[in-house]
């Protein structure tokens, strides 16, 4: 067990970056801050109160 659940959520938008501070300000448990990844991709994780993953980009 590495501490990772078994499956995760993704969900497309078209603005992370407004999730993103929508979800923090909501008190929501961020688990990768928001970047960009190496495939030209921007996003961040969450953890909901259930210890789902929810990656957002």
């Amino acid at each position: 067990d590495d501490g990772y659940p078994a499956f995760s959520i993704h969900v497309d938008t078209d603005d992370p970056d407004a999730v993103f501070a929508q979800a923090a300000a909501a008190g929501a448990t961020i688990v990768r801050e928001i970047s960009d990844s190496p495939y030209g991709t921007r996003g961040f994780v969450a953890r909901d109160p259930e210890g789902l993953y929810w990656s957002f980009g």
